[in-house]
């Protein structure tokens, strides 16, 4: 691979962040996280893990335009991460904060066809690898359910579900063998209260087109709106297993608790705090992760081979059976179709 194209790889755009993971497949990680530390920790974290197992992940030398570029970001970065690919990708996670400043904003249908629209040129003209993995690493966690995206669906929906959906359907066509497609669920799915030690209710599920729809709700129902949106994750995984090519799995991945991040920014002062407290808590006691700890968890999982078949839930990269509720034929096809329409989808 040439310099250049190498260069386009890293800096290239796909509705929040691009990373290449070098190697036989390419995987472009894609993050939209309201809240600034969590994904953004755990994903560069993994980019790290990355660089340092593949030779041809590193950064490249600016041009220098590129240099101006970084030198004109309006936040202090690490030093590892001032070459063009890890500017780009603190960009695309800090700015999108889905309040319509940022271009790359899975809160916008419109940005995500424009996403793929760009990765397909991108592809056609071959300055892009074929496409071999993809890794939704996407999802907040809001304090109702009365937020709306820009096409008007409830947000925690819109984002953690109906994006994921479009993107990886207008892509799906463009993966080559061998694949992977990753998408990012929870255990809060479960809703028991040893995955949730009582901080998150248990997923609720009704209709696709009812979860869509804004509609006030308490705190908590923000939390279980997040939740049953992880369901709802694993149900597109299921559904997606089924309909893809040999040599081309999806799976869901389970980060776990992961302490120390913004997630609940978004709550008041004390809930949050509270929370803050109750995360740290879990981690001294070895129960949760640290985001360089889940980052580096993560890589591993991707670089070192994916266990289970396709459809798998990877719980911190083990395959492991998801909650009794996730396996349902009906609801995964009744999701799939009503996302479409959703959509917009044919």
């Amino acid at each position: 691979m040439n310099p250049r194209t190498h260069r386009e790889l890293l800096c290239g755009w796909v509705a929040g962040v691009l990373c290449l993971i070098g190697g036989p497949a390419h995987a472009y990680t894609i993050s939209t996280q309201l809240s600034n530390g969590c994904h953004e920790a755990i994903a560069t974290q993994a980019l790290r893990i990355v660089r340092g197992e593949l030779p041809t992940a590193g950064p490249l030398p600016l041009t220098a335009d590129e240099q101006a570029f970084v030198d004109d970001l309006p936040f202090k970065s690490d030093n590892d991460m001032k070459d063009l690919g890890g500017a780009t990708f603190l960009v695309s996670i800090r700015d999108n904060d889905l309040k319509g400043r940022a271009a790359d904003d899975l809160s916008s249908l419109t940005e995500i066809r424009r996403a793929a629209g760009v990765i397909g040129d991108e592809l056609d003209a071959g300055h892009l690898a074929p496409l071999g993995g993809y890794l939704g690493n996407a999802g907040l966690v809001l304090t109702t359910t009365d937020t709306r995206t820009t096409d008007g669906y409830e947000t925690t929906f819109g984002v953690n579900v109906l994006a994921h959906y479009l993107l990886v359907r207008l892509l799906l066509h463009r993966f080559v063998a061998p694949a992977w497609i990753v998408l990012t669920t929870s255990d809060t799915h479960f809703g028991e209260f040893r995955y949730t030690i009582g901080a998150t209710p248990p997923p609720r599920w009704e209709s696709p087109e009812r979860l869509a729809a804004p509609r006030a709700s308490s705190i908590q129902g923000g939390s279980r709106a997040y939740a049953t949106s992880k369901l709802a994750t694993i149900y597109l995984t299921h559904a997606l297993a089924r309909r893809l090519p040999d040599g081309v799995n999806t799976f869901s991945y389970n980060p776990a608790l992961v302490a120390g991040t913004g997630l609940f920014r978004e709550a008041p002062r004390p809930l949050r705090t509270l929370l803050s407290g109750f995360f740290r808590l879990q981690l001294a006691f070895g129960r949760g992760m640290t985001p360089q700890q889940a980052g580096a968890r993560l890589a591993e999982t991707l670089l070192g081979g994916i266990p289970g078949p396709s459809g798998a839930y990877l719980d911190r990269g083990r395959a492991v059976p998801s909650s009794p509720e996730s396996y349902d034929d009906v609801r995964e096809e009744e999701l799939w179709h009503e996302a479409a329409r959703l959509v917009a989808l044919q």
